[in-house]
């Protein structure tokens, strides 16, 4: 990590000098856990002595992210349950429906799981 700071402060200074007295908005667009948040704040960070303003840029709105959501995750997530079939392997099914009061349903009697 501390390699790719100061690369990227090192970036930061080869920028021309009437252009830092202006806002520099960071962000990070891309497919999921890959370490954009981790990259835009390092960038933020790197960037912040060099110029007047800099300020982290949350990229779409939130239609536009909950697009991305449905068109990412959804599919992916997908994928995974009809590959993997947990709901026909696991010892037990939790129910996320409601994130603050999550159910567990168990599917085997205690201490009789697969082969």
């Amino acid at each position: 990590m501390m390699e790719r700071v100061g690369l990227l402060k090192k970036r930061a200074e080869q920028k021309p000098a009437d252009k830092r007295d202006h806002t520099v908005p960071v962000a990070i667009d891309g497919i999921d856990a890959v370490g954009k948040t981790t990259l835009a704040d390092e960038s933020a960070l790197a960037l912040k002595d060099q110029c007047e303003r800099v300020i982290r840029a949350e990229p779409g709105s939130e239609g536009e992210v909950r697009r991305r959501y449905q068109a990412r995750y959804l599919p992916a997530q997908q994928l995974y349950l009809d590959s993997c079939r947990p709901r026909d392997r696991g010892d037990a099914i939790t129910h996320n429906d409601d994130p603050a009061n999550p159910r567990l349903t168990p599917r085997r009697p205690p201490g009789q799981h697969l082969a």
